[in-house]
């Protein structure tokens, strides 16, 4: 059974705040913040777009 796209959005949202509270927690800049949480919103989007063509593609390289 595979998750749903939702859920693993869920937990990639999940992930970015984490990261975001442990670094607030650790005491970095908030410039550097602001950066890295723009580089994270870019990853995911990326990550978001592809819609897991190369899951499927992997799949159907097995079947074969």
């Amino acid at each position: 059974m595979k998750p749903s796209r939702r859920f693993d959005s869920l937990i990639a949202l999940l992930a970015i705040l984490a990261s975001g509270v442990v670094l607030i927690a650790l005491g970095v800049d908030p410039d550097a913040l602001g950066t890295i949480s723009i580089a994270l919103a870019g990853l995911y989007a990326a990550w978001a777009s592809s819609g897991g063509k190369n899951a499927s593609n992997d799949d159907d390289k097995r079947d074969a």
